[in-house]
């Protein structure tokens, strides 16, 4: 369905896909990173209770700006890497899909960290007390409060994890989904056609939910933590498996399940859809 031209349409294509879907998603993304990065055993009935004495309906939308804020940056980042390598590269084989989708995961993920922590800590913020709440007016006053502090030590501080998050999430959604769909593009049956993207991005997701939680739950403690609680992100994953055993690293599948796939649906089909809509497509 996508075409060889006008690469730089594509990331553009990408962005807006991606941020749509976040913004659709944002409510169940909300609940699943308050579970996730809470160091206490707590249930996503819990949070959405919280969410709802704190600040009633609307507060499924808080942070919105953030998550957006970052999302449109992160995306043209993952979607405009990827489409590169895959214009220099014979992609007709899985393994340098996913290595050309766990490249691009890695630097966008690298470049995103601030943002990522700032996403993390204001959403947090939300059902922390008073006295613990960082408060931050937006990303930008976060990042110059960081910066204040420590330095770009303390900017890029989480890096190294962020930098895996984004290698996992763009293999599993990026190089399963393009796997997936070339593979049902080949059968009788789907053929090219929106029942091959349908099926293959859910595919794509559920293989993302999987991989990523246990990366995703380490991230989002280690980013919402004080910087002298753990030293790095393998002291959170010795303190999760302490507490939880290895069951910990999986906190939240469930959410996380019900964001991540319907998030992935949601982004590819809007993605080929623009791309037939402004003529990208072969």
């Amino acid at each position: 369905m996508r075409g060889n031209e006008d690469i730089e349409a594509y990331w553009y294509a990408g962005a807006i896909a991606n941020t749509t879907a976040q913004v659709i998603t944002h409510p169940i993304d909300l609940v699943r990173l308050l579970v996730q990065s809470n160091t206490k055993k707590i249930s996503s009935r819990e949070i959405v209770k919280k969410i709802l004495e704190k600040r009633g309906i609307l507060g499924f939308t808080f942070s919105l700006r953030s998550a957006t804020q970052r999302q449109i940056i992160y995306s043209v980042m993952r979607f405009g890497f990827y489409e590169m390598g895959k214009r220099t590269e014979n992609t007709e084989n899985f393994r340098l899909k996913a290595t050309i989708a766990a490249e691009s995961g890695l630097v966008a993920g690298f470049l995103c960290t601030p943002f990522e922590k700032m996403n993390v800590r204001m959403c947090t913020d939300m059902i922390k007390p008073p006295h613990k709440s960082r408060n931050y007016t937006s990303v930008f006053n976060g990042v110059i409060s960081m910066y204040q502090k420590g330095g770009l030590n303390e900017v890029y501080r989480c890096a190294f994890i962020s930098s895996i998050r984004g290698m996992f999430m763009s293999v599993g959604q990026l190089a399963v989904y393009d796997e997936f769909r070339e593979l049902f593009f080949k059968t009788d049956r789907f053929k090219e056609d929106w029942h091959s993207c349908f099926f293959a991005s859910l595919i794509a997701g559920g293989v993302t939910t999987i991989i990523i939680t246990p990366v995703e739950v380490v991230k989002l403690i280690f980013m919402d933590a004080h910087k002298h609680k753990y030293r790095s992100s393998l002291d959170v994953m010795r303190s999760l498996v302490q507490v939880y055993g290895y069951k910990g690293f999986y906190r939240g599948i469930f959410v996380s399940f019900l964001r991540i796939v319907p998030s992935t649906l949601l982004t590819f089909l809007l993605y080929e859809w623009i791309c037939t809509e402004f003529n990208l497509s072969d």
